[in-house]
């Protein structure tokens, strides 16, 4: 992915998480509550690496979270 698709991912990081409810060690949250206008610049001025781990954050959080929903639903069907 290039670097301006990741930027754009992580701007849509900064208006909700995509699970619905983010959880409070979200390094994103303390982002959420700026203005459009200053995600925006954040978005696009933030340093390369700390992109990087706020997107590997997201990504292994995701993971983890859908996990726990995919053994959820194997358990209800008798699937293991």
């Amino acid at each position: 992915m290039g670097n301006y698709h990741l930027r754009q991912w992580l701007f849509g990081l900064l208006i909700d998480c995509p699970m619905g409810n983010a959880l409070k060690d979200c390094p994103m949250n303390k982002y959420r509550g700026m203005p459009a206008t200053k995600k925006i610049s954040f978005t696009f001025e933030i340093p390369k690496e700390e992109l990087n781990g706020l997107l590997l954050h997201h990504r292994k959080c995701l993971a983890k979270r859908e996990s726990v929903i995919i053994k959820k639903q194997l358990s209800k069907a008798g699937i293991k």
